[in-house]
């Protein structure tokens, strides 16, 4: 797992930085990892091709309704369908979903963040980056209250400190970090909850 957060979070700073500008559009998406029995939600504004995502070691591919939540998987969110995590017995699974837009988004981080809270609850880490409105917030807020450790993005690292900041203001993140800090800062929360 600490390749794969390592790997996501260097592909998220090229993204960020604009050397990917060419593959982005932008709309709200979400990324789920599953490692044994821990749960990790990266939840960012950027919807990024799967072509370009793939390029990692990890097995990336848009989710499926019913899809298990597996090791080395990230499943991205389709277009325009909202993507919650459910509890299925022992397994973590995703259901997609129609529904109305939530904060003019569809996918939206929060409907993703909000259903982590109520299925997975201290045994996830959610981490908002940088992106425009509010989307991210209420749901980070909700994983945070479940007991779950929660990271967002500093402002000077940010290209649009928007959904961090109002995560930030609403109480909903435990740490405040550079890009660059924040793959660490997961690895480390995974560590230390695995002693």
């Amino acid at each position: 797992l600490e390749s794969t957060v390592s790997e996501y979070m260097s592909f998220v700073q090229k993204v960020t930085e604009g050397d990917l500008s060419n593959r982005l559009e932008f709309a709200s998406n979400g990324l789920v990892v599953n490692e044994a029995d821990d749960l990790y939600v990266l939840g960012w504004n950027l919807n990024v091709m799967v072509e370009s995502l793939a390029e990692m070691a990890m097995q990336v591919r848009e989710a499926r309704d019913m899809d298990d939540v597996t090791n080395g998987t990230a499943l991205i969110a389709p277009g325009d369908r909202h993507m919650v995590l459910v509890k299925n017995g022992s397994r973590f699974q995703v259901r997609i979903k129609d529904g109305p837009r939530v904060h003019f988004q569809r996918p939206s981080v929060d409907v993703l963040f909000q259903s982590v809270a109520a299925n997975s609850g201290p045994n996830a880490v959610g981490v908002i980056l940088t992106g425009m409105g509010s989307d991210g917030a209420r749901g980070l807020l909700s994983m945070r209250s479940s007991g779950a450790y929660t990271i967002a993005q500093d402002e000077k690292s940010c290209v649009i400190f928007g959904m961090p900041k109002e995560a930030i203001e609403i109480g909903g993140v435990d740490d405040v970090l550079p890009l660059l800090k924040i793959a660490e800062a997961v690895i480390k929360k995974i560590s230390s909850s695995r002693n």
